[in-house]
């Protein structure tokens, strides 16, 4: 991890409000597609929620942050086929933690060992009413020479700038999902692609403690 060691001031200011109250609901809501009273309503897990666990991986480049992200490959069953999300998945029965369930999940699906990762802290829960999960969010760290090697449920590996997204700002498209269409569904764009729904939440989450830094 040679790059990140002329980063660790920083990676210690997020690490160090990732451990701090985060704004959890308040960041989630900037990027739901429904309002608010839906929102509170639909996000309440439920008694027979499955958990899963998520890693958002930044990449130090240029004085900016990359973050890692991944097209998912088109599956019949999977609810969130062929969308933009974080490497991760379902806690197994095998998995001690969920945050060892978020580093077997990115060996798995982009190849990234458990020792190559930094981990930095997690970000708020979030319920996935679509999928009935609740999802655990963990940030993590590597050096811009990690190579990737996605598995067959990658479709492909997006490598996301962190001051273009913000530059760009939160935009709105009408969606066609496999249930109904959506109307001004907010998103951001990630190399040409529609970043939206729960990953999309769990971002712009990552996008404030990044803002409360600047600010302190």
């Amino acid at each position: 991890m040679s790059l990140i060691s002329n980063y660790i001031a920083e990676l210690e200011l997020i690490k160090e409000q990732l451990s701090k109250e985060k704004p959890g609901k308040a960041s989630h809501m900037k990027l739901a597609s429904i309002d608010p009273d839906r929102f509170s309503q639909y996000h309440i897990p439920s008694a027979d929620a499955h958990d899963a666990a998520v890693m958002l991986l930044i990449v130090p480049k240029d004085d900016s942050w990359q973050v890692i992200f991944i097209m998912r490959a088109s599956h019949k069953d999977d609810r969130h086929s062929g969308q933009i999300s974080f490497p991760g998945g379902r806690k197994e029965t095998t998995d001690p933690s969920l945050l060892d369930c978020a580093l077997r999940e990115t060996e798995e699906e982009i190849g990234i060992k458990k020792e190559q990762i930094m981990i930095l802290g997690e970000l708020s829960p979030l319920y996935v009413f679509a999928s009935n999960h609740m999802v655990y969010s963990y940030v993590g760290v590597i050096d811009d020479s990690t190579r990737f090697t996605p598995n067959e449920e990658v479709a492909e590996l997006l490598i996301g700038d962190v001051d273009d997204i913000i530059a760009q700002g939160i935009l709105s498209i009408t969606l066609t999902t496999h249930r109904t269409t959506l109307k001004n569904v907010p998103y951001y764009n990630v190399q040409g692609h529609v970043l939206w729904g729960a990953t999309a939440m769990i971002f712009t989450e990552f996008l404030d403690v990044l803002d409360k830094i600047k600010a302190s």
